[in-house]
């Protein structure tokens, strides 16, 4: 499990298949087309609200935020998605959870 910093607060990320297979639901996307389908910002948040609500969910933590609240955390801090898309991009490469 990897976790990322949000208010001084370490909170759960993860990028499994079943979070894969939901972004993939929501952009209307296949899984050959997400490098593409992530140049949009409002794929990109998505993508970063399904990482939490999957880490939250894996570690059994309530889902206390909203995609608006990682919409303002990312407005906060950008370092959030720096590690958000570090995250994806090794999930993708080596399949590790």
């Amino acid at each position: 499990m990897e976790y990322i910093q949000v208010d001084n607060q370490p909170r759960p990320f993860r990028f499994s298949l079943l979070a894969i297979k939901k972004l993939c639901k929501l952009t209307e996307s296949k899984l050959s087309e997400l490098g593409q389908v992530l140049d949009d910002i409002e794929n990109i948040i998505t993508m970063v609200h399904i990482g939490f609500e999957m880490g939250a969910k894996k570690e059994d933590v309530k889902i206390d935020f909203s995609r608006k609240d990682v919409e303002q955390w990312l407005d906060e801090d950008y370092s959030i998605l720096e590690q958000s898309m570090e995250i994806f991009s090794n999930s993708m490469s080596s399949g590790k959870k």
